[in-house]
Parts: C-alpha cells; sequence; structure tokens
C-alpha cells in the first residue's frame, strides 16, 4: 500500500515526550547490588514532539523529517520493530520530529527511541483493536494504553543504563531506579515532585555531554571497584530525599540531592579528574553553593548543571545572579512533569 491506506480509520498523530535530569548512578561495577540504578526527575520542558501519518509503508519509503542526529536513532527502532513482527511494512509512511540537541544531559536519546518505540505500539495495537470494531469511533478505539517497562526497553533498544527515562517516559514524576539486582517489578517506583518548585537549568551552549567511544572508556576504567558511597546514597534517597518531596521539604531536599549528586560524580573522579564533567561545571555549583544553594547538581554526563528552588522568587534571583556571573549562559526555567508522555489522535 505504501502510504495509501489508514490502518486505525485516523491519519494522523502526535507525542510529546519530556526532558529529565539524571542525579548519578548508584552503582556501575558489573555483579554489584543496586547497578544501573539511581533517580532522576522529569521536566515539563524541553519537549520532543514527534507527528505521524498512519499507512503502511515499507521502511525504504518512510519519509523522515529531523535533525540528522535522530534520523540513524528513529530507523534502528524502526527496524527493530520490523524483525520483532517479522512484518515487510511499518503502520507509518511520514515522521516529523522536533527534538532537544542530543548529548546535554537531559535524557533526549531516551526519550527519541521511546517515542518512536511507543508510536509504533500504539497504532498497531489500534489496528488490531479496529479490525474487531464496527465503528472506528468506538470506545475501545479511543483508548491509550501504555506498554509495560519491560516491552518499552525491548522496542526502543534502551534500557541498560536508561530505567529512569524510560519510566518517566511512561509514568512522569521523580524516578527511583533500584538497578538491575532488583526484580522487574520492584526495579522503579514514581513519586509526584512538587510542581511549584521551579528547575533552573544552565549549560554552556557550546559544550557537549560525554558519549560515544569515551563514555565507554570511562565507564571501563571506574567499575572495576564497588561504589564505597552506595550505601550512604541509598540511605539518602530513602531516609531525606523521598520524605522531603513528599512532604514539600525544600531545604532538606535541597541538602541531601546536593550531596547525593557530588557522591555520584566521585565514582567517576578518576577519569574526569574531580566529582564533576568539567571545571566550568564545577565552578557552576560552587557558586550556587556561595549564594546557600546545596542541591546544585550535574545532570547525567552534562554540560547542563541543573538547581531546583523553592520559589520564583528564588529562581529569577538565581538567573540575574549567573547571568551577572556568566553572560554566555544558557538559562532555561522549568518544572517537574508528573505525568507520562503524551498520545492523541489528530
Amino acid at each position: 500500500m505504501n502510504g495509501e491506506r489508514s490502518l486505525v480509520g485516523k491519519e494522523h498523530c502526535r507525542i510529546e515526550a519530556h526532558g529529565r535530569l539524571h542525579f548519578g548512578l548508584l552503582e556501575i561495577c558489573d555483579q554489584s547490588p543496586n547497578l544501573f540504578g539511581g533517580i532522576g526527575l522529569m521536566l515539563a520542558a524541553p519537549i520532543a514532539v514527534l507527528e505521524a501519518c498512519v499507512s503502511d509503508t515499507s521502511i525504504d519509503d518512510l519519509q523522515i523529517k529531523s535533525d540528522l542526529h535522530w534520523k540513524d536513532r528513529i530507523l534502528t527502532v524502526c527496524k527493530n520493530w520490523l524483525d520483532r513482527h517479522q512484518s515487510n511494512t511499518l503502520p507509518v509512511s511520514k515522521l516529523q520530529l522536533s527534538a532537544p540537541l542530543p548529548h546535554q544531559g537531559l535524557g533526549s536519546g531516551t526519550q527519541i527511541a521511546s517515542m518512536m518505540a511507543f508510536l509504533l505500539w500504539q497504532v498497531s495495537r489500534s489496528y488490531k483493536v479496529n479490525t474487531l470494531a464496527d465503528d472506528y469511533n468506538s470506545d475501545a478505539q479511543q483508548t491509550i494504553e501504555y506498554p509495560t517497562l519491560s516491552e518499552l526497553a525491548a522496542w526502543s533498544l534502551r534500557g541498560l543504563r536508561s530505567h529512569i527515562g524510560l519510566a518517566g517516559f511512561l509514568r512522569g514524576g521523580f524516578v527511583i531506579d533500584l538497578g538491575k539486582s532488583a526484580s522487574d517489578l520492584t526495579r522503579t517506583k514514581t513519586i509526584p515532585f512538587p510542581e511549584a518548585w521551579p528547575v533552573l537549568l544552565l549549560r554552556d551552549p557550546l559544550s557537549i555531554g560525554t558519549h560515544g567511544p569515551l563514555e565507554k572508556k570511562w565507564f571501563e576504567e571506574c567499575s572495576r571497584t564497588p561504589n564505597l558511597h552506595r550505601p550512604r546514597m541509598l540511605q539518602l534517597i530513602e531516609d531525606l530525599i523521598v520524605p522531603s518531596i513528599e512532604h514539600g521539604d525544600w531545604a532538606t531536599f535541597d541538602h541531601a540531592i546536593g550531596e547525593y549528586g557530588r557522591l555520584a560524580g566521585s565514582v567517576f573522579s578518576k577519569a574526569q579528574g574531580g566529582m564533576y564533567r568539567t571545571p566550568h561545571m564545577e565552578q557552576l555549583v560552587a557558586f550556587g553553593d556561595s549564594l546557600g544553594f546545596h542541591g546544585v547538581v550535574q545532570t547525567s554526563w552534562g554540560p547542563t548543571v541543573a538547581l531546583i528552588t523553592k520559589d520564583e522568587d528564588q529562581v529569577y534571583w538565581l538567573i540575574d545572579k549567573y547571568r551577572s556571573r556568566w553572560p554566555e549562559l544558557t538559562l532555561e526555567k522549568t518544572y517537574a512533569c508528573n505525568t507520562p508522555a503524551s498520545f492523541r489522535w489528530l
């Protein structure tokens, strides 16, 4: 058919996914408990948007409009879907993606792969429902469901160190990942995060985070011994971070998340020469600390540094302080996102 026939009685759909903060891994030493576990937070912005035309199409005829760095990832997910379904055609013919740049520490890679996997899952599921329905406008056709985390991991080809991004895609909120030693049913937990606490994102617009061969090398170098700070990091999560979120205790959260971030960064200090990816990021953290904000943290490999503030007055005061010191910084105010990625028919 190659783009000529809608499979589900609808011709267009749209998915929106959100950015995420990753406050650091609990453990990277193989065979240790909590391997690749950690904590993170889904953000209202930046937002990635994927729109699709629905029809059966060969992968050679698939039209993709996006920045070049995302096309290969989209095609990889599509090929995986075809292999798993033993199919010759995809249920979509045209894709248009608007997304943040990669390697900014905001989880865009996992979110894009998850969006593509979820799109194929939802459209193919809707087709199966409608083959049994008499009316394309039935309630069954309008119901939006989500795959399990393990299904999303398999179809998106993510999940080795991306469970926080996967769980955040499916649920939103603050994500606690206990790592590979936990069962599939107990590994991840999400809780609502105070949306009244503004999140300030700071980054050097000319920098990108560590990725590719260098990232792999650093993991190999730093994963030879267990993380001695893991017990304290788990204690921080259980005794301070989660309770402070649940009770809206910003001051406790600010101190605890800052300590967690420093301990997480120390795992890679041997490779990167300190707790933070670059000296500039360390300066951003130290400046916030000098102003009385102890929860300034590197997210993932950076270059983004994040600071969760108590209220609007605080965040605008901090924006003025950072902008006066570093006029070249990119500063973005956002909030927590406590809802999953959205899907709708257009």
